[in-house]
């Protein structure tokens, strides 16, 4: 008896872990198939990184702007580069002279029905005087003016050194861009390389400052003339006159010395290396951002002559031109994003239905084409009015209206048919039309 309930009672143990067995088994299977279906939260994972990306897209496109208003800037050799003209001293910058080998091709568009496009600018000294900036007077004002004095001149002349060897550099980078670079290589891909550039600029004005600060100590030696011992074919804005002292009298030996064991005090005790690196960051930020401020004349083209406008060209109408004449690679740009960003967050099948949907708004929609100015405004400058339709759209309407015309005149006499065919262009005629 006893026997017959141990063996019932083993095989209800053994039933008893097979059925536990099987439902800690069971259930978990299940969840497993229903997180491999697309649910809410990847929609949204979706949508947030297709705007995130868009967002970058028009960062990128605000400082490609940027860029190819920098290059075109610096194409004009307009930038202060001369450490012994203005704005820098008195000496008066060489007038420009306004010819055809002065103007700066910008919004360039190539093989067009009317040739090569592009609108002419123009950069002139008279609309970008530097003496007119606070940073470049001020400067100026510690050198030349009434209250300069040595210390002012030793401060004045270290930093305006440091920002005359930024914009030297900035020019000869941005030239050597323009001669290797289309414009879309200039907004697309030179904002990216150039970003790495600001910290090199920032420790090259470091060391700059530190040697110079250490070296223009010999300044210290020369006198100020103000008033009546002013030279009489000086300018009315300079007050102070510099004369330079030997540097082996007593006068200049003891002034040097002590502004040498100053500046070391200065430089080592009371951290003025702190001030040096935010000097140098300040005049590396500022030597970016002045080629932003210059604005261009626009140049009209009138009986074959060249003619300046008063309408001026800036880094806002750089931005909105490059909306408008590199919208297509835009385009390109984020249909790759939302192929690629559909693809990995549902399926290969769903990114094959997006390349589907963009290669019909490829054809038959003007998104994806590039910009063709085809009429003169009224700023001399080759653009498209917003009534003007592209090449695409041309024919499609006119190969509508050729059918139209047909299948009327299948239904009518014969002789009215000849004559409707007569009216009716064909859309090659048509748009050799409006391209004349």
């Amino acid at each position: 008896m006893s026997s017959i309930l141990s063996t019932k009672s083993s095989s209800t143990d053994a039933k008893d872990q097979y059925t536990k067995k099987y439902n800690n088994t069971t259930p978990s299977a299940q969840p497993v198939q229903s997180s491999q279906m697309p649910g809410p939260a990847s929609t949204v994972g979706f949508i947030v990184s297709i705007l995130s990306q868009i967002f970058f897209i028009l960062l990128l496109v605000l400082s490609g702007s940027f860029m190819l208003h920098y290059c075109r800037v610096a194409q004009s050799n307009i930038l202060p580069t001369c450490a012994n003209e203005v704005p820098y001293t008195y000496i008066p910058v060489e007038r420009e002279k306004f010819d055809e080998t002065s103007l700066i091709d910008i919004n360039i568009v190539k093989n067009t029905p009317l040739g090569n496009l592009s609108t002419k600018l123009y950069f002139s000294y008279a609309n970008n005087t530097m003496q007119d900036h606070v940073p470049f007077r001020s400067l100026f004002d510690m050198i030349y003016g009434s209250y300069a004095n040595q210390f002012t001149r030793y401060i004045a002349t270290t930093i305006q050194g440091c920002l005359f060897s930024n914009l030297t550099i900035l020019n000869t980078v941005l030239n050597f861009i323009n001669s290797f670079c289309s414009e879309s290589v200039i907004i697309f891909i030179m904002p990216i390389v150039m970003s790495f550039g600001g910290a090199p600029l920032v420790i090259f004005n470091c060391v700059y400052l530190t040697i110079m600060f250490l070296y223009n100590i010999l300044l210290f030696k020369d006198k100020a003339l103000r008033g009546d011992d002013l030279p009489k074919n000086l300018p009315n804005k300079v007050l102070t006159e510099w004369i330079s002292q030997p540097l082996f009298s007593i006068w200049g030996l003891v002034i040097t010395w002590l502004s040498f064991i100053t500046y070391l005090i200065y430089f080592f005790i009371f951290f003025g290396w702190a001030v040096t690196i935010l000097i140098g960051v300040i005049v590396a930020i500022y030597s970016v951002v002045l080629p932003l401020t210059m604005k261009a004349n626009l140049v009209e083209k009138v009986d074959n002559q060249y003619i300046k406008t008063e309408k001026f060209y800036s880094v806002q109408d750089t931005f909105l031109d490059v909306l408008k004449y590199k919208l297509n690679i835009i385009m390109y740009i984020i249909s790759f994003m939302v192929v690629t960003g559909a693809t990995s967050a549902y399926s290969v099948y769903t990114g094959f239905c997006v390349i589907i949907g963009c290669i019909l708004l490829y054809h038959f929609s003007t998104i994806y084409e590039r910009y063709i100015p085809l009429n003169q405004d009224k700023n001399g400058t080759w653009t498209t009015t917003s009534t003007t339709i592209s090449e695409t759209e041309l024919l499609a309407t006119q190969i509508t209206k050729h059918c139209t015309a047909i299948i009327n005149a299948i239904t009518i006499k014969s002789d009215d048919a000849v004559q409707i065919a007569k009216e009716v262009p064909t859309p090659e005629g048509e748009l050799i039309a409006a391209k004349k």
